[in-house]
């Protein structure tokens, strides 16, 4: 029992300290060739919402499915 807790205690240790890994976000030009809309509510039958992130291609004159 005492050589598990002594395993376990450096992992728990690092782990606690170790750096997450790094996220970089580029943000889209204004004048992109992309429309982005964020934070979409998406209702759903139990009346409960999905948050959603639609893009899509800024200079699209028919109409898609």
């Amino acid at each position: 029992m005492r050589s598990i807790i002594s395993l376990a205690l450096p992992c728990l240790l690092l782990s606690a300290i170790a750096k997450a890994q790094d996220v970089t976000v580029t943000s889209v030009k204004a004048d992109s060739n992309y429309i982005v809309q964020d934070s979409i509510l998406v209702p759903t039958r139990d009346g409960t919402y999905i948050s959603a992130l639609m893009v899509r291609k800024a200079h699209v004159s028919q109409p898609l499915p």
